[in-house]
């Protein structure tokens, strides 16, 4: 079963505890990186994959204006890697 974290209600946002125990008020950026966090975990479910395929908001907010797609893709973090591929490919098609 996975640990997927969404946003329940869009109209409050209240605080979810990561992985490390850190308190952070929810919303797209802090439940993303989250979700991540869970990728790398091992979380493979379908619904996760869908929810980090996603990034069209994550565009949108400018998120990949400061941090290209490329600059997630370097590295060894699974999570990163993933997310900036899915931002280019989206990009691409844009």
């Amino acid at each position: 079963m996975s640990n997927l974290l969404e946003l329940k209600n869009q109209d409050s946002f209240p605080e979810i505890k990561t992985s490390k125990g850190i308190l952070l008020r929810a919303g797209t950026v802090a439940l993303f990186l989250e979700n991540i966090t869970l990728y790398n975990q091992g979380d493979r479910t379908e619904k996760l994959i869908e929810k980090l395929s996603d990034v069209e908001t994550l565009v949108k907010s400018g998120l990949f204006d400061l941090f290209l797609p490329e600059e997630w893709i370097t590295g060894s973090n699974k999570g990163r890697t993933f997310v900036g591929n899915k931002a280019k490919e989206y990009l691409k098609n844009k």
